[in-house]
């Protein structure tokens, strides 16, 4: 009986060669309201909402209702989770509400973090699920450059600032060039990240900007000696000019420029944005409306 169980509990439709084997664990008494309720929650989040409703059937009559609730929020883009505040404190409307805000970070962070704010003190949400959903609405901010970014990074645990953030974070410093918050973000960055070319050289930038030209100069010739980006870029003799250089002078040449549909203001290094096997950006993808392209 396991192993059908786990056949049947997964977020998508099963090939119909199944069915006597589902039918078999129905009638068996195999398919529990709390099996049923596993399978409703990995459809919509195999966004799958149409299974889901399916799967309603599965559950006793009086909880059917939350089923119904999910679809219609997800109908809504989760734009309508304020009602969330209307619903009792229960495993599954904290599921829903949950899987809600991280959904809607993506599209609206500023509309989720205000959601959250509303509802945190409603819901009783275990320590991993608030620092997952706060994680993911400060990811999205910083994506989008939004104003309140800084606040909603400082608002997540500790334990949840982990490298792709913090690259994030200081991601948003240097579009809005706040050069203090570059350097004390990649200061907590692990150090196998902290040491990485990009974020040394950034680290740099950002203390020349803050007048500490002596340890810029001690970061961005140790760049110059590596067989890297930095390395090509930054000649031996340009260095020595550092400390003589008026600071409005210095890196002033444009490498990357924004394109049409970015919102990202001053120049960024495309070394700074993320590149992986799969693609540029956040799981692979560019982050959407903040594209550099070269000059």
């Amino acid at each position: 009986m396991t192993v059908a169980q786990q056949l049947w509990t997964v977020g998508k439709s099963q090939p119909d060669a199944c069915d006597p084997v589902f039918k078999w664990l129905r009638e068996q008494g195999g398919i529990t309201a709390g099996l049923a309720w596993e399978r409703i929650r990995l459809a919509m989040e195999a966004r799958q909402p149409r299974l889901a409703l399916y799967l309603a059937s599965f559950l006793p009559a009086g909880e059917r209702v939350w089923v119904d609730r999910w679809y219609q929020q997800n109908r809504a883009a989760y734009r309508r989770l304020d009602r969330a505040q209307k619903w009792p404190d229960l495993e599954k409307s904290r599921q829903i509400t949950s899987y809600g805000l991280r959904r809607l970070a993506r599209s609206d962070p500023d509309r989720a973090w205000k959601f959250f704010a509303a509802l945190d003190s409603h819901f009783s949400w275990s320590p991993d699920v608030q620092g997952s959903i706060l994680r993911e609405i400060a990811l999205w901010s910083a994506v989008g450059i939004e104003v309140g970014t800084a606040q909603r990074m400082r608002a997540v645990p500790a334990t949840y600032q982990d490298g792709n953030l913090l690259e994030w974070w200081v991601r948003y410093g240097l579009a809005t060039e706040n050069w203090a918050e570059v350097i004390l973000v990649i200061a907590r960055m692990p150090s196998d990240l902290k040491d990485d070319e990009r974020w040394r050289y950034w680290d740099a930038r950002a203390r020349l900007a803050m007048g500490d030209p002596e340890y810029a100069n001690k970061l961005l010739g140790e760049l110059a000696q590596e067989a890297n980006y930095y390395g090509f870029w930054l000649p031996t003799t340009w260095i020595s000019l550092i400390g003589s250089v008026p600071r409005n002078r210095m890196l002033t040449r444009p490498l990357f420029r924004p394109c049409a549909n970015s919102r990202v203001s001053g120049v960024l290094s495309s070394c700074a944005w993320p590149v992986s096997a799969t693609g540029p950006g956040v799981n692979g993808r560019w982050p959407p409306g903040n594209l550099i392209m070269p000059v």
